[in-house]
């Protein structure tokens, strides 16, 4: 029992005796670790300074509406305005489900080509938000041109004012664009790369240290000696990492 004890006693001291040289390993390479986290740093910020294109967002708010007729005892019809509410936030996910599929990028290319713009739309370009309490929802379109996503975002929105129909069983669905032009955004990326390259120098800075401190199998203590020679260190001379001495 007591063996066992000793034994469990020995490798919990081992594990913690470990964790101390390897937080002391960190402190001596303490410069090293900086310079190399700085020059990573630094590259994630040239990356998106000098070789990423800037990407510019354009971005539109879009009221969908739909109007549906019903008919009352006596035949005659009418549009139910809470109904019509209703029907339409439960379609409008909808709206989501197919922007970006193929069906809609292709409408949205003949109506951008037959424009005389040159390029193509990018269905994974496109993105939707809209709230669960609303019929106005947000279409964006990101690209290089500021001038070419705006321009794709239009066709985007008028493809899906002719294709959505199909989808949403209605007497009239409507899109209308709340803005004649969209909001555009600039994105050059300095922020995220340049945290990425923090976070990659920093981990790959430490990760080499605790390499090194691995692959190092010198002794470096009273406790790495006893426990290689299964002897008992009875005293040290001028050995700054035997810091418990023990007098004969």
């Amino acid at each position: 029992m007591n063996d066992n004890r000793n034994s469990i006693n020995a490798e919990n001291t081992e594990k913690q005796n470990g964790s101390l040289r390897f937080f002391s390993a960190l402190l001596k390479n303490w410069l090293f670790i900086l310079l190399f986290t700085l020059l990573f740093t630094l590259l994630g910020a040239g990356y998106a300074v000098l070789v990423r294109d800037t990407v510019y967002t354009a971005e539109n708010e879009v009221i969908f509406a739909i109007n549906i007729v019903e008919y009352d005892d006596e035949g005659v019809g009418y549009v139910s305005a809470t109904n019509n509410l209703n029907y339409a936030g439960r379609y409008i996910s909808t709206v989501q489900q197919h922007i970006s599929t193929p069906k809609y990028v292709n409408e949205a290319n003949n109506i951008y080509s037959h424009a005389g713009n040159e390029g193509a739309i990018d269905g994974k370009a496109i993105k939707m938000n809209y709230g669960d309490d609303t019929l106005i929802f947000s279409i964006s379109y990101s690209d290089v041109s500021p001038d070419a996503a705006e321009k794709k975002l239009e066709a985007v929105i008028e493809s899906a004012k002719l294709i959505l129909p199909e989808y949403v069983p209605a007497t009239e669905v409507k899109l209308m664009p709340v803005q004649n032009r969209a909001d555009i955004t600039e994105d050059n990326g300095i922020f995220k790369f340049t945290l990425l390259g923090f976070a990659a120098g920093l981990v790959l800075s430490v990760g080499l240290v605790f390499l090194r401190y691995s692959l190092d199998n010198t002794v470096k203590s009273k406790e790495d000696f006893e426990l290689i020679t299964d002897t008992h260190l009875l005293a040290c001379i001028n050995n700054d990492t035997c810091s418990n001495k023990k007098s004969k």
